[in-house]
């Protein structure tokens, strides 16, 4: 496990790392801010979690503060999808598309895709980090 750059995202080393999840959650204890908040959710969608990740998700939205709501529109969407409920997840990315003003979900498919990371098919669950999803 490590963590990376600003806003600081836990990005697991192996796929199952339930130690970051474990990590987030104490961090989450010490400091309630939306980047620990997120992390929380992202490794629950790295465990595949995918209901434990939508509702981190759903109270990380609940704030009007809150940054980079597209990102975790589109993470919402990926883990909806994962629980075949494309009907939620089609609206989640519309949402997250929305909020960028360009098609945030195929750039970033095909961006995850080109790294070797397939959020929404599971083969490689690392989540990316906020700083580095925003343009």
């Amino acid at each position: 496990m490590h963590i990376a750059g600003n806003p600081g995202c836990i990005l697991p080393e192996y796929p199952n790392d339930s130690i970051s999840l474990e990590y987030a959650e104490k961090v989450w204890e010490i400091e309630h801010s939306p980047d620990n908040l997120y992390n929380i959710g992202a490794c629950k969608y790295t465990l595949k979690d995918y209901e434990g990740a939508v509702s981190v998700f759903l109270r990380y939205l609940k704030d009007d503060k809150t940054p980079f709501k597209e990102v975790v529109f589109y993470h919402l969407g990926n883990s909806y999808a994962e629980l075949n409920d494309d009907y939620n997840a089609q609206r989640c990315w519309d949402k997250a598309n929305k909020l960028a003003g360009y098609d945030l979900k195929s750039e970033w498919d095909k961006a995850n895709e080109s790294a070797g990371h397939d959020l929404k098919s599971g083969t490689d669950k690392k989540i990316n980090c906020l700083s580095a999803l925003k343009k």
